[in-house]
């Protein structure tokens, strides 16, 4: 089901499936919501998937000012309030799991956990790793396992 946010004048198109605690996916830059087609089935059992599309991607209309990790982590924590949806799981692949990591890291009161794959990492990041600990991985108690399994039950 397809719908919108107002986030701060933005008007975010979102899609939403399943039932159960939220788990907002960014997807990365060029994509959108259909980019987690593949996912979406084995989440949407378990969890109420969220899948907003970022300023200037899908059906969300661009705005003023520049396009950075911090304007995108912005309008996720501001799509997350405007659903009241706090705190939830995040999930981001390549540019938007750089915006989760952002994310985690000024807003950690909208974070209960998060995952990232393929994230862009500052070279001042292997100088002094950030101030984080994964709590949310594929293996955690609860995650379905692959073909269908859960430790959850």
């Amino acid at each position: 089901m397809g719908a919108y946010a107002d986030v701060d004048g933005l008007s975010m198109y979102y899609e939403v499936a399943g039932e159960g605690e939220p788990v907002v996916l960014v997807h990365g830059t060029g994509g959108s919501a259909a980019s987690w087609t593949a996912q979406l089935d084995l989440l949407a059992d378990w969890y109420q998937v969220f899948m907003p599309e970022c300023r200037g991607h899908g059906r969300t209309a661009d705005v003023e000012g520049p396009f950075t990790y911090e304007n995108f982590a912005d309008d996720i924590a501001g799509f997350i309030e405007a659903l009241g949806l706090g705190p939830v799981r995040l999930v981001g692949w390549s540019n938007g799991a750089s915006v989760v990591l952002r994310l985690a890291l000024r807003r950690p009161d909208l974070v209960s956990g998060w995952s990232c794959s393929a994230a862009e990492s500052p070279a001042r990041w292997a100088r002094q790793p950030p101030p984080w600990r994964c709590r949310w991985s594929p293996a955690a108690p609860g995650w379905p396992r692959p073909g269908g399994r859960s430790t959850r039950r």
